[in-house]
């Protein structure tokens, strides 16, 4: 699936064809759920919004206290980055919305299973490294073994049983600057470099 301004358009790398299966207005994003479809807006405080493409009925699931930054669909969970400093979760099921944790410069998230949220953040605030293990059930935070002043763009296969989250790190010192893209193994807490970029 696919959004245009006003559309929500389907294609298939089979056919290759390009079918129009909804008219919506004023959303950024969309993610697959089922036969249904999340919506929602980068950078605003627009409502997320639950969309049945069968009925072209729509129900809002919550609208946002700040802008939302990121949002990301885990099962039946919607984790989502308010600001840069909040992440919550709402629960589609159960319809009931949560904080997970709150910080400063707050890049990405993911839900890793149940219990265990990894944040990317900016390691220039408390604690001091770029990606965090946060217990949703205690809120207890963990520093990960992730070196550089920046964590972002974490990746997550939970579908298919992965037991790796990919993510980008960026470092300076001086006039010295490095990005590296990076595999984070949750089980063993341990991280390895996949590919530098002097830049």
């Amino acid at each position: 699936y696919f959004i245009t301004k006003d559309t929500i358009s389907h294609s298939s790398y089979d056919t290759g064809q390009i079918n129009t299966v909804a008219q919506i207005s004023g959303f950024t994003n969309i993610i697959p759920y089922g036969e249904k479809v999340v919506l929602w807006s980068r950078g605003t405080k627009k409502a997320v919004v639950l969309l049945d493409l069968q009925t072209k009925s729509q129900k809002n699931l919550f609208t946002p206290r700040n802008y939302i930054e990121n949002l990301r669909l885990f099962g039946n969970k919607l984790v989502y980055v308010e600001g840069t400093s909040t992440v919550k979760l709402y629960d589609i099921e159960k319809g009931s919305n949560s904080e997970l944790y709150a910080g400063t410069g707050i890049q990405d998230v993911v839900l890793y299973n149940d219990n265990e949220l990894y944040v990317a953040k900016s390691a220039s605030s408390a604690p001091r490294s770029p990606l965090i293990s946060v217990n949703t059930i205690t809120q207890e935070t963990v520093m990960m073994p992730i070196d550089g002043n920046v964590a972002f763009s974490l990746s997550l296969d939970a579908e298919n049983g992965a037991n790796v989250i990919y993510g980008i790190q960026a470092s300076s010192q001086g006039n010295k600057s490095q990005t590296t893209i990076f595999a984070f193994y949750p089980a063993r807490k341990t991280a390895t470099s996949i590919m530098k970029v002097a830049d």
